[in-house]
């Protein structure tokens, strides 16, 4: 009798272009991808649609054999179980001593200071992602792994240089691992992501994830609005990673990758993945950017360009929509203790997190005082301002028929109407319904309502076919008077962005039914305008279309949503 534990089945490999099958043995279409063959095989593999693995027939030649084997396959991967392993917090702790040796904060130093900010911003970033340096190289960066708990699982250290912020892989790439470093005996790595110990902190945030740990970094500079993490690497985007983030709204920025005939490129693999785990974990969405895929050449795909690539391209500052105090960072700056793991601890991340907001109707003096209407762009949605018994406004989001907007729902919508009307909302309960509000701070001056046929006064706005007009919805005959307002500083930032900007030549679709011809003119006319009757609110639409178009300009550069 042949002895087939000596003698085991070849292992099966999954096919890398997963596309070459047409339909799963299931009965789906793989157009999306979700059944992978194995090599050799064109119905045999496993579906990600019906979770089923389709093995191969044994071979006649061990038919013979016990049930079990027959309906098995080899695997050199099973092992036992093991418990995965940390770093010690003391080794930790060494690394965040000296940071003065360290080409990557070099280069972020020189990459933010264009406003006398780069010390600011860079201790920020190594207070927030607990940047450590090590002397392993001359100025090399450790990235450090640490978990929802606070456990260190392992860091990464590589070399930069600190002109171009470039990895160094020539003569050879300078990457290691700590535990390796440190010749841990019997070290076992479960990786997590790269800045996952920032989820305990906001639980609200969407999150944004990159391949690069230093995209991250650049990236939650530009754009606070997310929880920016790492996976590491193309095929860093692991489930079993994934899981911390269950009831979260991701998005995925993929680097851009060099199309090679019969493989998927980074892009289409990480959409897999998107769908994969949108279907895997409950309650929550995986949405994919495909910002660079529509923006990039051959050559910087050639390049492997990422997110970070394109930003250092822009000051960071025109990218800023809400306050730069984040409740990311405001969590941070609180005593943030990492767990040694020397010995037992119960220490965890102390959390700081904002009360819960609960109003009732009680709360509230004036209901629906004022509703701004949106248009399709905005699926419909409404903004109604009421005032607070204690003497507060505030905005609260409704959908189209008439109910509220829950959190992490309509996050596109949601991030469109904010960066249009420079608001930023924040989860609440009104009624024991979740919803969106947005506060103010004094009484609202106006309202601007986005409707969706012009209301032409003139031959000017008639030329630019205006959609964006000042309106005042009034409910129970309740009138806002708007005082007056200085727009000085307003007119000087929009002067000097204008001015720093090669316009663009093309006719501009500012909006549904507005359309600039001449954005030069458009400019110098609405300037002259604004100038020449500084705070008058009748003339409000003027600055607003000026602030519309600013913002049009820096999304064609800047776009995250998809």
């Amino acid at each position: 009798m042949k002895n087939y534990h000596n003698n085991p089945l070849p292992p099966l490999k999954f096919d890398k272009n997963r596309w070459r099958v047409k339909q799963c043995p299931c009965g789906r279409s793989n157009k999306d991808g979700k059944f992978s063959p194995y090599e050799g095989h064109d119905d045999k593999g496993y579906c990600h649609s019906c979770s089923v693995k389709f093995l191969p027939d044994l071979p006649k030649s061990y038919e013979s054999y016990n049930t079990y084997t027959q309906r098995t396959y080899y695997n050199p991967k099973l092992t036992m179980y093991k418990p995965t392993s940390f770093i010690e917090t003391d080794i930790f702790k060494q690394s965040l001593d000296n940071c003065k040796d360290n080409y990557c904060t070099d280069y972020l130093f020189n990459l933010f200071n264009k406003h006398g900010e780069g010390i600011k911003i860079v201790q920020q970033l190594m207070k927030t992602y607990f940047i450590g340096t090590s002397d392993y190289w001359q100025g090399s960066t450790v990235f450090w792994q640490i978990d929802m708990d606070g456990k260190i699982r392992t860091g990464k250290i590589m070399l930069y240089d600190p002109i171009t912020g470039k990895r160094v892989k020539k003569p050879k790439d300078l990457f290691q691992w700590v535990h390796c470093m440190l010749q841990l005996p019997s070290f076992n790595l479960e990786q997590c992501l790269f800045g996952e110990h920032l989820l305990k902190i906001d639980k609200a945030k969407p999150i944004a994830i990159v391949e690069s740990e230093k995209t991250a970094l650049i990236a939650s500079i530009y754009l606070p609005q997310f929880i920016w993490l790492a996976v590491g690497g193309l095929t860093g985007l692991k489930a079993e990673k994934c899981k911390v983030l269950q009831g979260r709204h991701v998005t995925l920025f993929p680097d851009l990758s060099k199309p090679i005939p019969n493989e998927p490129t980074a892009f289409e693999r990480w959409s897999e993945k998107a769908v994969e785990f949108s279907s895997l974990f409950p309650n929550t969405t995986f949405t994919i950017s495909n910002l660079l895929e529509r923006r990039a050449n051959e050559e910087e795909r050639k390049q492997g360009l990422d997110l970070a690539d394109y930003l250092v391209q822009f000051d960071y500052k025109d990218f800023i929509l809400s306050e730069p105090t984040s409740t990311v960072e405001k969590g941070i700056q609180k005593n943030y203790n990492i767990e040694d793991h020397t010995e037992p601890s119960t220490t965890e991340i102390k959390e700081d997190f904002s009360p819960e907001i609960n109003i009732t109707l009680d709360d509230i003096s004036i209901p629906c005082a004022t509703t701004t209407k949106l248009t399709e762009q905005f699926n419909h949605f409404e903004m109604v301002t009421m005032q607070l018994n204690n003497g507060k406004y505030l905005d609260c989001l409704f959908d189209k028929d008439g109910e509220l907007v829950e959190p992490n729902i309509h996050i596109n919508i949601i991030q469109q109407i904010e960066q249009f009307f420079d608001k930023t909302f924040v989860q609440a309960i009104i009624d024991e319904q979740h919803c969106l509000i947005n506060w103010y701070s004094e009484p609202p001056k106006t309202n601007v309502a986005v409707v969706e046929k012009s209301t032409v006064t003139n031959q000017k706005d008639d030329m630019y076919k205006k959609e964006i007009i000042s309106t005042t919805s009034h409910t129970n005959s309740i009138e806002h008077k708007a005082s007056a307002k200085d727009w000085t500083k307003d007119i000087e930032e929009l002067e000097q962005y204008f001015s720093s900007i090669t316009l663009p030549t093309a006719p501009i679709g500012l909006s549904q039914g507005m359309i600039i011809t001449d954005s030069s003119a458009f400019i110098k006319s609405h300037l002259a305008t604004v100038k020449a009757n500084n705070g008058k609110q009748t003339f409000l639409p003027y600055l607003d279309r000026l602030k519309a178009l600013k913002r049009y300009l820096m999304s064609s550069f800047k776009e995250l949503l998809v």
